[in-house]
C-alpha cells in the first residue's frame, strides 16, 4: 500500500500528495507530478533539510513534508524557507508586514519574540536609502539648513570631532602638547587610530572613585553622595576624549572627596517642614 507524502521542488507553489511504499517509488512518483527530470534528484526533509536515503526513508511518518530537489539544488529548511520569503516581502515595502508586526505587539507574546518583532518596526521605519533633505525630512530635525544631504552634515560632525580629537591633551593638560597627523585614508594604523576614540577618566574608577564609595557609604550617604559619585561613572563630567597617545595609564592621583554631608540639624529641619 504505502505511505502518504506530501512533495514538492523548488519550482512548485504548492505540495502534492503522493503514495509511496519505498524511496525510487517517490522518486518516480514525485518527479513525475512535479514536471522534474528524474535524473539527478534527491529527496530532503522540508523542515531541515535532511537527505533521505532508503534506509531513512522506513523511518518517515505519513503525511511527512519533503522536497525533491533537482541536481545542485540546496535546500536549508523550512525556517529559512518563510524567513527569506518575509525578507523579500520586506525588500519590497510591504506595508502589511509592519501592519501585522505592530498587531502582534499589541498582543502578549514573550519577550524575545518582542523584541524581535520591536527591532523589525524600528528598522522598517528608518529610511537609509535617502541622502537628500527633502527624502528624510526627520533625520535632519534641529540640524542647520545648510547641510543639503546627510554626508554633508556627516562630513561636518566627523571634521569638528576629528579637530577636537587631535588638539585636546591628556586628562591633567588644557591643550595637547604633541602634533597629532592623522590621515585615515594614507594607511591601516591611521585608519584604526582614528576609529578608535579614547576616553580618560580623570578621576579613575577602580583606583580612586570605587574605594572612595565603599568607605563613604559605610557610616553615611545622602542624595548628594550619590549625584556625586553618578556624575563621575556614568556621565561626561569625569571623561576626556583623547588621542590614544595621551591616554595616561599611569596612576592620576586626582581625589574624588564627596561633598559634605547634611548636618543632623538641617535634616531635622526639612523633617518638620
Amino acid at each position: 500500500m504505502g505511505s502518504k507524502f506530501k512533495v514538492t521542488s523548488l519550482k512548485a507553489d504548492r505540495k502534492y500528495g503522493i503514495v509511496a511504499g519505498d524511496l525510487e517509488n517517490l522518486m518516480d512518483k514525485g518527479c513525475q507530478k512535479l514536471q522534474l527530470s528524474r535524473k539527478g534528484c534527491r529527496v530532503c526533509l522540508f523542515e531541515d533539510g535532511t537527505e533521505v536515503d532508503a534506509d531513512y526513508f522506513s523511518c518517515l511518518e505519513d503525511n511527512c513534508k519533503l522536497i525533491i530537489l533537482e541536481q545542485g539544488q540546496k535546500w536549508d529548511g523550512e525556517f529559512r524557507y518563510y524567513l527569506n520569503k518575509i525578507l523579500h516581502e520586506y525588500d519590497n515595502s510591504n506595508d502589511e508586514l509592519i501592519t501585522t508586526a505592530n498587531r502582534m505587539l499589541s498582543e502578549e507574546i514573550r519577550p524575545r519574540k518582542r523584541k524581535l518583532l520591536q527591532y523589525f518596526v524600528e528598522d522598517s521605519t528608518e529610511n537609509i536609502t535617502a541622502e537628500n533633505r527633502e527624502d528624510d525630512q526627520k533625520w535632519f530635525e534641529g540640524l542647520n539648513s545648510r547641510f543639503k544631504t546627510k554626508s554633508d552634515y556627516m562630513r561636518f560632525s566627523c571634521g569638528r570631532r576629528m579637530r577636537n580629537y587631535l588638539t585636546e591633551g591628556a586628562f591633567d593638560e588644557d591643550r595637547c602638547s604633541f602634533i597629532h597627523s592623522i590621515n585615515p585614508y594614507g594607511s591601516r594604523e591611521n585608519r584604526i587610530v582614528f576609529s578608535t576614540w579614547n576616553l580618560d577618566h580623570g578621576i579613575e574608577k577602580k583606583r580612586t572613585i570605587i574605594p572612595t564609595i565603599v568607605d563613604t557609604v559605610k557610616p553615611k550617604i545622602d542624595d548628594r553622595m550619590v549625584e556625586h559619585f553618578y556624575s563621575l561613572l556614568f556621565t561626561l563630567a569625569n571623561l576626556k576624549l583623547v588621542h590614544i597617545v595621551c591616554h595616561k595609564k599611569t596612576e592620576h592621583k586626582l581625589s574624588c572627596d564627596p561633598p559634605k554631608t547634611c548636618t543632623g540639624k538641617k535634616r531635622k529641619k526639612n523633617n518638620l517642614l
